[in-house]
């Protein structure tokens, strides 16, 4: 994202209070892409424009001295509501690189710092005054300085503003939570090795996977009972299956989890190591019961449900394209009510081509009679 120091721009005032998230952009734009050249024109689309796509005249935006604003100047509670993080994105879209405010939705404050985008908090009376000055003088400048943090008013008063030195980190040098844990990626490497050394048996064992095919085979067992005698056993691994895409925008669809690590391709280009974007760690999650079905067949069995998890651990990002596989240690196993048996198995879902899988868990099942 584009590091923020200081900024002087034109500032715009907006006197509503509790200007919620869909009034920044409408719910039906949230699924464009905001790559487009348009996506500036959904920022307070349904109020900048009329039924029939022209401009109202009396927003505030449209008027000339304010159209080349960067500051917004919001009355109480600006970006309420839903937890749109594309309303940050349609600010930005339009230029803007700072909003100035009495209080800020909490969700649209947090975003606004993924993004580039400055917010500061100041004394109500103090905002009120800066919107005035800004009525009296359009098209007046106002300075906000992040090193300094201080917004200089148009009329040359100071006012200073408090940040948390994580996010002040995170604007000034352009990097977002991710950007910024991999400037200790040898910190990391230390400590992983280390970590390996003095509690091995916490660490999975290594396999220099370098791509040849593993025969899959299916365990097969006639009841639910059987499965008491395979405590200690290891099955697999099973076929791969691709994480496309195609598969982590329909998981996020499902889910809502739409941060843009997942489904921003162009950015993950750009921003992300590698360049792609990466899978839910719970799109993972939900594909081991799929993989875990071709290692092992109960044949004459009424029904199977899934019991839960315990102990699951992301280690590794899946990245888009990439083909991951399973492999199982059955842990435990006893008979439950209603004619079952209750398997705990130890899932580890390896990534095609790394040495460090993806996903480390117990996963715990059971098989009706």
């Amino acid at each position: 994202m584009e590091p923020f120091t200081r900024v002087t721009a034109v500032g715009v005032p907006i006197d509503l209070p509790n200007v919620d998230t869909d009034r920044v952009i409408p719910a039906r734009f949230l699924r464009k892409d905001r790559s487009v050249p348009e996506y500036s024109s959904f920022l307070f689309h349904d109020v900048r424009f009329g039924g029939d796509g022209a401009e109202r005249p009396d927003f505030v935006l449209n008027q000339p001295p304010y159209r080349g604003a960067r500051i917004v100047v919001a009355a109480e509670n600006f970006g309420c509501g839903s937890s749109r993080e594309a309303a940050v994105w349609a600010l930005a879209a339009y230029g803007m690189r700072s909003v100035i405010a009495p209080s800020l939705g909490d969700i649209f404050h947090q975003n606004c710092f993924k993004n580039g985008l400055l917010p500061v908090i100041l004394p109500a009376d103090v905002v009120a005054q800066l919107r005035r000055q800004l009525h009296d003088e359009p098209g007046a400048t106002l300075t906000v300085d992040l090193e300094s943090q201080t917004v200089t008013a148009p009329d040359g008063a100071r006012h200073r503003f408090e940040v948390d030195a994580f996010r002040k980190e995170m604007l000034l040098t352009g990097r977002d939570e991710i950007g910024l844990t991999l400037g200790f990626e040898d910190k990391i490497r230390e400590f992983e090795a280390r970590h390996a050394t003095e509690m091995a048996w916490a660490v999975p064992p290594a396999r220099a996977l370098d791509c040849q095919e593993e025969e899959m085979t299916t365990l097969k067992v006639e009841y639910p009972k059987d499965l008491l005698k395979l405590v200690g056993r290891e099955l697999g691994p099973s076929d791969w299956i691709t994480v496309d895409q195609a598969m982590i925008d329909k998981f996020a669809e499902a889910t809502g989890d739409h941060q843009w690590i997942h489904v921003d391709v162009e950015r993950a280009k750009r921003e992300m190591p590698g360049g792609k974007t990466i899978a839910h760690g719970y799109l993972t999650l939900s594909l081991v019961p799929r993989m875990a079905a071709t290692l092992l067949e109960v044949t004459k069995r009424s029904r199977g449900i899934n019991y839960g998890s315990n102990k699951v651990r992301f280690i590794s990002p899946v990245q888009a394209g990439a083909r991951i596989r399973v492999r199982q240690r059955i842990t435990g196993a006893e008979e439950v009510a209603g004619n079952g048996v209750r398997v705990s198995s130890e899932m580890t879902v390896e990534i095609e081509g790394h040495e460090k899988p993806a996903l480390v868990g117990e996963i715990i099942g059971v098989r009706y009679a």
